[in-house]
């Protein structure tokens, strides 16, 4: 069991950051943990390579929710996925990341079935890194 978390760690450690592809933009709904789908909306777009997040507000504009300077999202190398996810997470998913130091938006896939796609939304503002579950609600 030892060596199999350590084989795993090794092969996150040597591999290279992998980066989010463009088919995550879009907008998606943060699922409440009882499971319904909430009216809070976020939108990920991404232009020219660059990543932002914007929360739609009540009189149905979007607000940029990322910053200008110092915390501009980019793509989540190995050392960053295995600081966001667990090592038992990350033996059941394959997850591609951007962040910032207050969030990760990733997009994963299911390694028992490469088809399932899932969205997640991961706050870094404490010691241990809280999800907050996305459903997608319609295409970039």
């Amino acid at each position: 069991m030892k060596t199999h978390a350590t084989a795993l760690l090794l092969a996150l450690a040597i591999s290279p950051a992998i980066a989010l592809e463009q088919s995550a933009a879009g907008t998606y709904a943060i699922v409440h943990l009882d499971g319904h789908i909430t009216d809070r909306l976020f939108r990920v777009t991404s232009l020219s390579g660059r990543w932002k997040l914007e929360d739609k507000k009540a009189d149905g504009t979007w607000s940029d929710v990322t910053c200008q300077r110092d915390c501009e999202l980019q793509t989540s190398a190995s050392e960053h996925i295995q600081r966001i996810f667990t090592p038992a997470e990350l033996a059941k998913i394959t997850p591609e990341c951007v962040h910032n130091m207050a969030f990760a938006f990733c997009a994963y896939t299911v390694k028992t079935n490469p088809g399932t796609v899932g969205y997640v939304l991961m706050a870094l503002v404490r010691d241990k890194p809280t999800p907050i579950r996305l459903a997608r609600v319609k295409g970039g």
